[in-house]
């Protein structure tokens, strides 16, 4: 298990797996990314994705959709 793993994101929605087994804070992301949105599951219809906010926190190993207003590279620990 690698102590940090390195995710490039482009411009615009990049699909990505959370790779850690701790939760982050979307406000963390926020304050460390060019972070626009974040969306994920919903579990419910319509269209089983919801928009997520500061607030909110992503869970291990779960897909996101991120989307980014610059490249970037995300660090993510543990």
């Amino acid at each position: 298990m690698p102590i940090k793993t390195s995710v490039q994101l482009w411009v615009g929605w990049n699909l990505i797996s959370y790779p850690s087994f701790l939760q982050e804070d979307v406000a963390n992301l926020m304050a460390s990314l060019p972070l626009k949105r974040v969306e994920g599951l919903a579990g419910s219809p319509p269209y089983y994705l919801r928009r997520y906010t500061a607030l909110d926190t992503i869970q291990p190993f779960d897909g996101y959709w991120f989307e980014v207003s610059a490249n970037a590279t995300w660090t993510v620990a543990g």
